[in-house]
Formats: C-alpha cells, structure tokens, sequence
C-alpha cells in the first residue's frame, strides 16, 4: 500500500459508524473514488471544512490491495464555495453537476478532463454575477459532460431524416433522439411541445461543445435560448442517466 497525494473535488460524503465518513471524490488522476476517513467527524485539524460537497481539496490518501475503498489520511481544503454552500439555487445547480458526474464517471477511471470540467465549473459557478451567469454555466458544463462520457448531443444533422439543419432559421431539440430534428421531422413527430432553438442559440450550443473551455465559459445565449437549451440538456441528462436527476427537482420547482 502506497500514500499517495492528489487533488480531487468532494462529490458526497456519508457517515458510517461513531466518527468515519464514506468520502467519495473527484480525482485529478484516478477518476472517482471512494476513500474511508477515520475519525473523520472529530479531527478537524486532518479534515476540518475540508469534507464539504463542492469543495477542491488537496488529499492524501492509501489505495488498500484488493478493495475498491482508499483509506483517506488527510484532506486539505484549496478552494472553498462559499456562495455555493450558502445560496440555495446555486447550492442546487452545484448538486445537478455532482449528480451527473456521479452517474456518469465509473469508479477509479482516470478522466482528468471531466476533473478539470468540473473543478472549473464549480469555481465559475461560485464566482457567477448573476442566476443568468449560473444557468449558463451549467449548460456550458452540461453539454461538455454529455460529450465527454459519450452522450454528446448531435446538432447539425436531423436526427430523423439525417438532412443537414445549418440553414434552417430554427430546430427543434428531441432528447430521446438524442439531438436536433428538422422541421419536417419536428411536425411529423406530435405529442407535447420539444425545446428549440433559433439559429443563433443552436450555433452558441455547438460552441459551447466545441470551443476551447476558457472560450466555452464566456459564451453568451438570448434568453430564450438559454430556456430552450437547459430544458433540452436537463432531459438528455436523465436519458444518459438511465434515471430520473433528483437535484433536478430543485431547480424546476
């Protein structure tokens, strides 16, 4: 058994016994893990603020031979959330991110791309000026996690009818097709209204996708793009998922 030190995001924390905790954490190099921090619940000079949801710390921790369970030894914070942890929308939007990240990252796959999406993400989140800001952050952030766990929207061809869309002034947004249909397809299709996008929204999507990460943060969607974008993303979550996102039922309350 071998310490080793790592940066990680904490995505849940749960208790077990008197004093431990189930820590699970984001990880730079080792993906998601699961590490047992004794005594957790009494030492706050090896773990004090440090084990909060949201939270970037510095750890330090002891992969046991043959389990899944890490043995955390110490967790330094780096970076704390305070408006995260205290705003309850913005707390929310942080539990919508965590979430998916835990139902889409498996357990000890190195993913140091979805560590940097996230730990940015939530930084920006913290930081954001406004709930316009936190919204866009969050389909910013949604739409890279979909693509990089292998559920990236389609965008640019039909869904149903595979005809390029690029000329169309508007689309219409299918999760369960998993991108964006055309008109005709749209109009064949019936049952209850889908979210779409106008030109300007569904190419500011794409870039939100395609763009380098610094540039995809400073994007800038209409507000009834932003609307139509989160409805579609929100609903894609849940289809990769396989189930339905609780921390969704606090942002569509």
């Amino acid at each position: 058994m071998t310490s080793q030190t790592f940066k990680a995001v904490v995505l849940r924390t749960r208790d077990v016994g008197e004093a431990d905790c189930i820590v699970h954490l984001l990880t730079d190099r080792h993906g998601r893990v699961a590490a047992r921090a004794a005594s957790a619940r009494r030492s706050l000079k090896r773990f004090g603020g440090a084990l909060d949801t949201g939270v970037l710390v510095q750890a330090q921790a002891t992969q046991v031979r043959g389990r899944d369970l890490w043995r955390l030894d110490v967790c330094d914070p780096l970076a704390a959330r305070p408006r995260v942890k205290n705003d309850y929308q913005a707390l929310s939007r942080a539990a919508l991110m965590i979430e998916l990240v835990f139902c889409l990252v498996g357990q000890n796959d190195p993913c140091p791309e979805i560590f940097e999406l996230l730990a940015e993400g939530l930084a920006r989140l913290d930081a954001a000026a406004d709930r316009t800001a936190e919204r866009t952050v969050v389909v910013v952030f949604m739409a890279r996690m979909l693509a990089a766990t292998g559920f990236a929207p389609h965008l640019r061809d039909c869904r149903g009818c595979g005809r390029s869309v690029t000329a169309q002034a508007s689309v219409t947004l299918s999760a369960a097709r998993g991108g964006v249909i055309c008109n005709d397809c749209a109009g064949e299709a019936g049952g209850p209204a889908l979210p779409g996008l106008d030109r300007g929204g569904l190419i500011t999507l794409q870039k939100a996708i395609s763009s380098p990460l610094d540039q995809a943060w400073r994007l800038r969607f209409s507000g009834a793009a932003l609307t139509e974008a989160e409805r579609f993303l929100f609903r894609l979550a849940q289809h990769a998922a396989d189930k339905p996102l609780k921390s969704l039922k606090a942002l569509s309350g």
